[in-house]
């Protein structure tokens, strides 16, 4: 059937398609607008999470340079101290033995590390009261400062003063013991 297109009823269906068509080009017209509105507003975040990426990374680079500054800064004290500084892990082996330390003690640094401390320089007859001080180091109860008598590498009996100190990581748990011996001369 051809389409009369002077009748009045084909002019008003051409009326409505076209009304139809324009109402969903300008639904289509929104949307993309509001896409765009959203686009924009995400490219705003993601370039201010962008900068707040960058400025996090450049603090957390200074962070890394600073704590090796300090790290720096630790070992030349332990390294040049005048006084030997032990640090032993929680199996009482040895993890740091200073210059001092071999000095006083007559041990390389290579002879000791990775030793258990008590059976490289605590003789037998200090085993019980070191021990004793082991323990209250690791309940956090004091025997921050204790003297015993120490084996030189040569077999003599060397007299000091422990100064111990728990080295604690940021969760409140004890990593190692810092132990710094002074000769007492009697």
């Amino acid at each position: 059937n051809p389409v009369d297109l002077g009748s009045h009823s084909a002019i008003l269906e051409f009326r409505n398609l076209d009304r139809s068509i324009y109402q969903w080009i300008d639904h289509w017209q929104q949307e993309i607008s509001t896409l765009r509105s959203r686009n924009a507003d995400l490219s705003t975040r993601y370039q201010t999470a962008l900068g707040q990426l960058d400025a996090m990374t450049t603090s957390l680079t200074q962070v890394e340079r600073d704590a090796r500054e300090v790290r720096q800064r630790l070992i030349a004290i332990i390294q040049y101290a005048p006084i030997a500084v032990i640090e032993w892990r929680l199996d009482r082996s040895i993890s740091v033995w200073n210059p001092a330390a071999e000095k006083l003690l007559g041990y390389a640094a290579s002879d000791v590390l990775g030793h258990d401390l008590f059976s490289v320089i605590v003789p037998d007859r200090e085993a019980k009261s070191m021990l004793n001080t082991w323990k209250n180091l690791m309940d956090l109860t004091g025997d921050h400062h204790s003297t015993h008598q120490t084996m030189t590498k040569d077999g003599r009996t060397v007299v000091c003063d422990w100064f111990n100190r728990p080295v604690m990581a940021n969760n409140g748990t004890i990593i190692s013991i810092i132990s710094v011996l002074q000769e007492v001369l009697l």
